[in-house]
């Protein structure tokens, strides 16, 4: 487990300006009442929309200037300056300059198990992201752990909970990889942003996630996920539980 946490911190710490604070807004999502989960689950949810775009360092997050979003496009309807993306063909852009838009969204409440503890899916959103500056570009190379990347290209935005039934607090790794269309396999080391990886989760308490995974070019077709969750760990790496089963999602 400290090997692949390892890997996530030193890519994926510096994630995307939007989802520079993704983990502390994750960490206060602990759902002890309904209404403060739900607002800390938008919240969150919100910054990881723009998870595509991520620095290659803390300096360059902080003295990077805001993108300016062009009058034009600010004039549309369908434009959203702060919010969740949820009707299809909204847009919005992130601090970099990627122009977020949604194509599809898919509410889901598919379950899978393993010994004390329970992974449920809350939605998917499919999005297409057009980089309009070249460091928008990089931001998401960066992020996704690729060489290059299609500009516009596409993600799948995947939304869960985690519930942790046991007695103690334990560790996630959180996904372990995301088949898409049976062939296709997105893992941390490449295609996939995690805000789950290497999480606490105290015992008794459900905590929400999401995840971003690198599909391909704008206009590419994906009907299905199959998503492989990580088990649990003690605090000091001791196995506490073993992946779930997979958990398949169809995309209408």
């Amino acid at each position: 487990m400290s090997h692949r946490n390892h890997l996530w911190v030193a890519g994926l710490a510096v994630i995307a300006i939007s989802l520079a604070g993704c983990q502390q807004s994750t960490k206060s999502q602990a759902t002890s009442s309904g209404s403060q989960s739900s607002q800390a689950s938008q919240s969150s949810t919100k910054k990881a929309e723009s998870a595509a775009s991520a620095s290659s360092s803390n300096n360059t997050a902080a003295t990077m200037k805001n993108y300016q979003v062009p009058a034009s496009e600010k004039q549309k309807k369908s434009y959203v300056k702060s919010g969740l993306l949820t009707i299809p063909g909204e847009f919005s852009y992130d601090k970099a300059g990627t122009k977020l838009t949604l194509k599809k969204k898919q509410n889901s409440t598919r379950k899978t198990a393993s010994t004390g503890l329970s992974y449920q899916m809350i939605s998917t959103k499919m999005i297409t992201n057009s980089a309009k500056t070249s460091a928008a570009k990089q931001m998401a190379e960066q992020a996704f752990n690729v060489t290059t990347i299609a500009n516009p290209y596409q993600t799948i935005q995947i939304n869960f909970k985690i519930n942790n039934q046991l007695d103690q607090d334990v560790r996630t790794d959180g996904i372990n990889k995301v088949v898409f269309n049976g062939t296709n396999t997105a893992t941390s080391a490449s295609g996939l942003s995690d805000s789950s990886a290497g999480q606490t989760i105290k015992a008794h308490q459900t905590r929400t996630f999401h995840a971003m995974v690198l599909t391909g070019t704008a206009d590419t077709t994906v009907t299905k996920l199959a998503i492989q969750f990580s088990g649990s760990f003690s605090a000091n790496g001791e196995k506490r539980s073993s992946s779930p089963k997979t958990l398949d999602v169809a995309l209408n």
